[in-house]
């Protein structure tokens, strides 16, 4: 795995991009928002896979905000000086945080124990893409 430096550019080239224009085009009452780090810390990843974990961010974020509101993607540095509640094999060290608040409901409690499992979702009536053969 490469260590790659999330600059604001790189943010910034997912944000002029063609797939976040049809993001907008479907969410017109959305503002996105952008505050970043401009001396954020390197991290260690795919730059294809850090792209499409802010576009799959934004997208939900977006999706959630029933009529109009606003997401901002952020990024940070943060010193982490002891263990957090669920994550105690993190090290006490600096890390590079990328968040995404937004304005939409959350997610229910139920569905918090879920949310990473591969192809779950709440979404009713939205067009599903299919990969792989046979579908």
């Amino acid at each position: 795995m490469a260590i790659y430096s999330i600059e604001t550019e790189k943010i910034g080239d997912y944000l002029n991009s063609p797939e976040f224009n049809k993001l907008e085009q479907y969410h017109p009452a959305i503002t996105v928002a952008a505050d970043l780090d401009p001396d954020l810390l390197n991290i260690s990843g795919s730059l294809v896979n850090i792209r499409k974990v802010v576009m799959n961010l934004l997208s939900n974020a977006s999706e959630s905000i029933e009529g109009g509101g606003n997401v901002t993607i952020s990024t940070l540095n943060r010193y982490v000086d002891k263990p957090l509640g669920g994550y105690d094999s993190i090290k006490s060290v600096e890390y590079a945080v990328l968040s995404e608040p937004d304005e939409g409901s959350g997610i229910a409690s139920d569905d918090l124990d879920r949310i990473f499992e591969p192809f779950y979702t709440k979404k009713v009536g939205q067009e599903r893409y299919r990969f792989g053969a046979g579908c």
